[in-house]
């Protein structure tokens, strides 16, 4: 890794002389890459999240302030000149570099001037950056734009932020090539066999279509020998073929922890983790999973990741076959010929699914089992680490990697140091460790582990031991089994943390020994975490006893978070025993009560009541369990909603818990009001309300429900803009776009996507852009208006604006309204005998078309090669040789009115056509139907098509995507479309 010189904010192709070749020159040669995945880090109920970035998010990460400029920085121990191919870095300006290493992959970080201010962070991103090239051998150079401070490259961040990632460039080849290169780069052994057995053909199975293309990072593509292997940060010549370098960037508003070398303190975010973690996402951990839902009209493109994600069950033998999994919801799991590992299902809005963007390994907080750094989520005052999971991941996605390091000579169970002595203390490391077949997890429903040793200590004599990890340097886990085999433990205690609350994450354990037994001690790091350690016994305190119980639902499902007492003496350390707070499985334990005492366990939380009520020890002399089953109790919460002094019916109200979880959802009656009737006593809730077409206050807020039933009180809704009604918003649409008054089955439909979102206000924005695209999109508009802005071009082709010198469609807004009802005429799509009107109206409209004097003027006295040859030249030479000779023998043989109108139909029809003209007519719709006007017609700047160029390039940009280009949605949130509908 070298940190380079100034953060360059457009990385573009390099020339040879540079040292990197243009991306066509190794294997993409008509396939231009586009902007890949962003991904925004968000603090979400005191945790840090991860998530694809929505598309208001990613333009604002890609916005960045130009005269943000960075000094060279360098390590002084080289002072070569930067040669691709030798791989070695040069100083500039007085400062120097290290050399590039051969045989590992160089992350080139280029910092800007904030970052390169605060020493700390600056090392902490080299560390991360230092974990993947010590895991990858590939040998390929990648640039990198890192920054920290209060702006992200000079803008601002959003609320809430902590960071954002730009993955970079994403080149778009055919999966024939992405296979072909996968198996000709991997190594022997299970990666090769499970590459050669990967979907043969042109297509890739999945259960929502057969995509043909992907979506490669450029690091991969790199990797893969798509594209020439090193990036040179110094070269900005050529950079624009290349488009934007990944980038990461942290909020310094947020408290980091920057050194995890001792722990990471409570209260702050792992720096080394995120950076990691946002690495691995620019590295190729990403996934195409719900894009359709979010974008339907995008083209579905999987990654390399996603030819590796299933259903639960895949084989080996069932591998090359099964679908892949391109929908959220339901189970999903990485499967590359080892263990299942399960996956976020959530699409890239965030909706559906687990509620985890899909790019990430399954929530350990869902499944209670960490996987790995590309963990959608991490705690604050958490150490997270990189597993064997990840590095298994990343061979996969097309890297090389290093051979894993021998772990601690007391790695695997067999090998167990023997302690001696009744106490003591000894000093250990589980750097490298790694979990062996058939190990149990490090504690049930917490944390797997992943980096265990072992130790072994027969106990002197009984009555009780003490064993913690006091003076160890990382988040450690301490498991005690009794057992002779590794697969065949049985658990005795285990610990995380001695005090969570006070940062304490050191792990101790008191248990009760019998002379002569032999107990397994494992420790470990809370989620893979590592280090060295200090492991600390004592023994022979008197002997002790413990509770061991269960709360449970009546289906016998633990409930979690449930705050349990004891009465009784003091414990054996002359203590009072604390309330025990129930695990995700609903268990809670009280251990060192004193022998002979009398011992009452009951509930100690008001939102649940215990049956039994209570459980009482008299006079303990045994380890003791017991089972309460429990339900909330709850009570009514009401509220009313008034437009003036009359109740408001049909708003929905949302009822969500304190993390934002969605929980219930009713709609008031007429009289205004609503009900939740069973709502859980003594916690806090937020109320969230929703009517379209009006403006409610407040929208939501905050409640806290006691013992007994809660008012809500009064929100007050007055009428907002008509077009925020959805009935009216969709019954617009059917006049602006199809000419007409909606038919009553397809209002239902369009009215439902959106109202069935419910209190959704998320789901309501994205469907009602959705909703409106469709119009564009449908059968019926296609045919028509769509129709006939295709019948202008080809007759009478594009016209240039002598403003602008803009290439522009021919059809003006009076000929558009003009034509297209004579096309829509009677005309409801899904009606009984809709295709055969709509083709004797198109029959109609062609004939009356080829007959006007606009059109004979200029076709009149052509012959039949003349007459195609000037309707081709016009749509942009897209007929065929074999379509053009077969149009001019059509009409050479039926030279007529008829004739004429049905050549001058197939070239306006024509796929080639309508593929490129798609787009153009898109962006000019929207100023047809939104503002009812051409689109340089006033009020528009300038009075030219220069707003129509803008949406038309951001259309291309995204590849066809308005919802990512945010055009239908910039048009129908704009003052001139809304104050069509104001004083209505």
């Amino acid at each position: 890794m070298v940190l380079s010189g100034t953060a360059q904010f457009v990385a573009r192709a390099q020339s040879e002389q540079g040292g990197v070749e243009a991306p066509a020159a190794k294997g993409y040669p008509s396939l231009p890459p586009e902007e890949g995945d962003a991904f925004i880090i968000k603090s979400v109920n005191g945790a840090v999240s991860c998530r694809v970035a929505t598309p208001s998010e990613r333009l604002q990460i890609l916005r960045r302030d130009p005269s943000v400029t960075t000094r060279p920085v360098r390590r002084a121990n080289a002072s070569q000149t930067f040669d691709p191919q030798s791989k070695t870095a040069a100083s500039e300006a007085g400062d120097t570099s290290s050399n590039l290493t051969a045989g590992h992959l160089d992350i080139v970080l280029r910092p800007t001037a904030q970052l390169q201010a605060n020493p700390e962070a600056l090392a902490a991103f080299e560390r991360a950056a230092a974990t993947w090239e010590n895991l990858i051998t590939t040998e390929i150079t990648v640039v990198v734009d890192v920054d920290f401070g209060t702006t992200r490259f000079g803008t601002a961040y959003g609320s809430g932020v902590i960071g954002a990632t730009s993955g970079g460039i994403v080149y778009i080849p055919p999966y024939t090539d992405v296979r072909a290169r996968l198996v000709s780069h991997a190594t022997a052994g299970e990666e090769s066999a499970l590459d050669n057995i990967l979907p043969t053909g042109s297509v890739i199975p999945t259960d929502s279509g057969s995509p043909t293309t992907m979506r490669v990072s450029s690091p991969q593509a790199r990797a893969l020998g798509a594209i020439a292997p090193n990036a040179d940060p110094n070269d900005t010549a050529n950079n624009d073929k290349l488009g934007s370098a990944p980038s990461i960037g942290f909020n310094s508003a947020f408290t980091f922890d920057f050194d995890p070398s001792d722990g990471i303190a409570s209260g702050k975010i792992d720096f080394d983790s995120v950076v990691t973690h946002e690495l691995g996402h620019a590295l190729g951990f990403v996934s195409d999973v719900g894009i359709l839902e979010v974008s339907p009209s995008t083209t579905q493109r999987p990654t390399i990741w996603d030819l590796f994600r299933f259903r639960p069950g895949t084989t080996f033998s069932t591998f090359q076959t099964a679908p892949r999994i391109a929908t959220t919801g339901g189970e999903q799991r990485y499967y590359d010929g080892g263990v299942e590992l399960a996956l976020s299902t959530g699409n890239p809005a965030g909706d559906n699914g687990d509620g985890e963007q899909a790019s990430h390994w399954k929530d350990d907080r869902q499944s209670g089992f960490y996987i790995g750094i590309m963990d959608p989520t991490i705690g604050s005052g958490v150490r997270r680490a990189m597993t064997d999971n990840d590095r298994r991941a990343i061979d996969f996605l097309g890297y090389s990697l290093a051979p894993l390091p021998p772990g601690p000579a007391n790695d695997n169970f067999a090998n167990a140091v023997n302690l001696q002595g009744a106490s003591g203390s000894v000093n250990g490391t589980n750097v490298n460790a790694r979990k062996e077949a058939g190990e149990p997890a490090a504690i049930i429903n917490v944390t797997n582990g992943g980096r265990s040793v072992w130790y072994s200590w027969t106990a002197p004599a009984t009555g009780t031991a003490t064993f913690d990890t006091v003076g160890s340097g990382f988040d450690t886990t301490l498991s005690v089994f009794v057992g002779s085999v590794v697969n065949g433990l049985v658990r005795v205690i285990d610990n995380d943390d001695i005090n969570t609350q006070a940062g304490n994450t050191a792990s101790r354990v008191t248990f009760n020994v019998n002379a002569g037994q032999v107990y397994r001690i494992m420790v470990d790091g809370f989620d893979g975490d590592s280090g060295s350690f200090v492991l600390n016994w004592t023994s022979g305190v008197p002997l002790s006893y413990s509770v061991t119980g269960r709360v449970q639902d009546s289906a016998g499902n633990g409930i979690q978070g449930v705050r349990v007492a004891i009465d009784g003496p003091n414990m054996v350390n002359t203590f009072p025993a604390l309330p025990a707070t129930t695990d995700a499985g609903g268990n809670f334990q009280f251990s060192l009560l004193t022998p002979g005492g009398n011992y009452t366990v009951r509930s100690d939380d008001s939102r649940y009541a215990f049956t039994p009520a209570t459980a009482v020890f008299n006079n303990i002399s045994a380890n003791q369990t017991v089972t309460f089953t429990t339900s909330p109790l709850v009570v009514p919460v009401t509220g009313r909603v008034l437009e003036g002094a009359q109740g408001l019916a049909g708003v929905y109200v949302g009822l969500y818990d304190n993390n934002g979880g969605f929980l219930q959802q009713t709609t008031t009656a007429a009289d205004g009001r609503w009900t939740f009737s069973n709502v859980g006593t003594n916690r806090g809730y937020s109320l969230q309300f929703v009517k379209a077409g009006y403006t409610l206050s407040p929208f939501g807020f905050p409640v806290t429900v006691g013992s007994s039933a809660f008012d809500a009180g009064v929100v007050n809704a007055v009428k907002a803009n008509q077009v925020e009604e959805t009935t009216f918003f969709v019954t617009q649409h059917y006049r602006d776009f199809l000419g007409r008054e909606p038919d009553q089955s397809g209002l239902n439909f369009w009215v439902g996507e959106v109202e069935n979102c419910g209190v959704n206000r998320v789901c309501r924005e994205v469907k009602r852009v959705n909703v409106s695209a469709a119009f564009f999109q449908s059968i019926e508009f296609q045919n028509t208006g769509y129709l006939v802005e295709r019948m202008y071009k080809v007759a009478y082709g594009d016209r240039t604006e002598t403003s602008t010198n803009l290439v522009v469609p021919a059809v003006t807004r009076q000929e558009f309204v003009q034509d297209t009802p004579l096309i829509s005429t009677n005309l409801v799509v899904g009606q009984p005998g809709w295709e055969l009107t709509l083709e004797n109206n198109k029959v109609a409209y062609l004939q009356a078309f080829v007959q006007r004097q606009r059109f004979t003027d200029v076709y009149g006295a052509f012959g039949p090669a003349q007459f195609v040859d000037r309707l081709n030249q016009n749509a942009g030479l897209v007929l065929t040789a074999a379509e053009r000779s077969a149009l001019i023998d059509e009409l050479t043989a039926n030279n007529t009115v008829a004739g004429r109108a049905s050549v001058l139909r197939k070239v306006a029809e024509n796929a080639e056509l309508d593929r490129r003209e798609k787009n153009r007519a898109f962006v000019l719709m929207e100023y047809f139907g939104y503002l009812r006007r051409n689109p340089s017609d006033a009020p528009e700047v300038g009075l030219n098509y220069a707003g129509w160029n803008f949406w038309l390039g951001k259309l291309n940009d995204f590849g066809g995507d308005y919802v990512r280009a945010e055009m239908v949605k910039a048009f129908l949130d704009s003052t001139e479309y809304r104050a069509r509908f104001a004083n209505q």
